[in-house]
């Protein structure tokens, strides 16, 4: 198995970016984070990727952010939700719509390069400690996603079957 082109990996980044952008998140910071076994994750949202790579992305955090985030995109799209400061079912599904667009905007502009995706229906993991074991990955992007609401941990694992 041979390593892809970084550029690659970093469409997934960009994505991300465009993605909060069009939502009404703007001045979002991405930096290098830190080791993903630390396990400060009380919430992961994922999806599988398959086809020409194959592998998953997730973007987890603590419930404080995930609530914010969802608190504010609601605002910024005009939307009175009312989330009483729980993870509640209108979080969790809006935690799996994000990185679902993230991951359909990332495989359009994998087509521009030719590279050929296919992504998984989202699923959301809850709990306290949670971390990835990524070691059979060839690849990896692993960024702190930095906003009004918090921090969201970014991490893109991949192999490239191409």
């Amino acid at each position: 198995m041979n390593m892809m082109n970084r550029n690659t990996i970093l469409s997934f980044e960009q994505a991300t970016q465009q993605v909060f952008s069009e939502i009404g998140f703007s001045g979002i910071g991405s930096s290098d984070s830190e080791n993903l076994s630390t396990g400060t994750n009380e919430f992961i949202a994922t999806v599988g990727l398959t086809g020409q790579i194959q592998g998953f992305l997730s973007l987890g955090g603590t419930r404080a952010s995930a609530i914010e985030f969802v608190r504010q995109m609601f605002q910024y799209m005009g939307m009175d939700e009312e989330e009483d400061n729980d993870f509640g079912q209108s979080c969790r599904e809006a935690l799996g719509e994000l990185v679902n667009q993230i991951c359909g905007r990332s495989s359009m502009l994998l087509e521009l390069e030719s590279i050929n995706i296919d992504i998984t229906p989202p699923t959301i993991l809850v709990g306290t400690d949670l971390f990835l074991d990524v070691d059979k990955l060839e690849d990896i992007l692993h960024k702190d996603i930095t906003g009004e609401f918090g921090t969201f941990n970014l991490f893109v694992g991949v192999r490239s079957y191409m």
